[in-house]
């Protein structure tokens, strides 16, 4: 006759009480945890370690959180304070990563659903960013033959407009948009837009004209819009 094991029920209490006596004991590295506290790697160390990963395929390589665990997650980073320091190494980190077709697809549709509120809130984070880095102010790259076409039309018509040539380009700071050029007297901005700006059908971006809502806005400015792109020569357009 064979006896049958009968398995004990512990009351939750109990449960937590041997959860936390059981704690690192099981544990291979339980001495040793103690013993490497407070002590570095050195730079070789760390470069041995690193190479003896290489090619290991991860404990989570093809498989998927569930919708609970992600909570948790989620939850458990809440209130987290990331130093200037970390994220300077987590956006070094993913520099030259390349992204998936899906994600960037994700990220794209993000971006579209985000209010124009949160768009500035991003856009002017992401200049303070880079001035902090940089220690100076940022000064965007320019297309020096619309200042050329920018001045000469000033001259014609009246204007005097500051631009990357001619005093750097006007910062809206509120924004955080820099605009080609700008005469502060008569309070009129002017654009310069190339061929990326357009559509294959040759119709200005939504963003640009959201862009341009947002200056005149602002600034109660008019606005002049500079047509680089269209077969027939340039297209002087007064929006405003």
């Amino acid at each position: 006759m064979k006896l049958r094991r009968v398995r004990k029920s512990f009351s939750e209490e109990t449960r937590k009480k041997m959860s936390e006596a059981k704690k690192g004991k099981n544990n291979p590295m339980f001495g040793k945890i103690g013993a490497m506290k407070g002590k570095h790697h050195s730079k070789e160390s760390r470069q041995k370690m690193s190479n003896s990963q290489m090619g290991r395929v991860g404990c989570y390589k093809g498989k998927h959180r569930s919708e609970a665990t992600k909570l948790k997650l989620s939850n458990s980073l809440k209130g987290r304070i990331i130093s200037d320091e970390t994220r300077q190494k987590m956006s070094d980190a993913k520099i030259g990563r390349p992204l998936s077709a899906k994600h960037r697809k994700k990220l794209c549709l993000a971006k579209q659903n985000m209010s124009n509120e949160t768009k500035q809130k991003m856009r002017l984070a992401a200049i303070q960013r880079i001035e902090r880095n940089s220690g100076g102010q940022l000064n965007p790259a320019y297309n020096t033959n619309a200042c050329k076409i920018i001045e000469e039309y000033g001259k014609k018509n009246g204007y005097n407009f500051q631009h990357a040539m001619n005093g750097g380009e006007f910062h809206i700071k509120e924004l955080g948009y820099w605009v080609d050029g700008y005469d502060r007297k008569k309070n009129i901005v002017i654009e310069y837009y190339e061929r990326l700006h357009y559509s294959i059908d040759g119709i200005l971006k939504n963003r640009e004209l959201n862009r341009e809502k947002e200056i005149i806005k602002q600034l109660n400015c008019g606005f002049i819009r500079i047509n680089g792109f269209d077969k027939n020569g340039l297209i002087m357009e007064k929006i405003s």
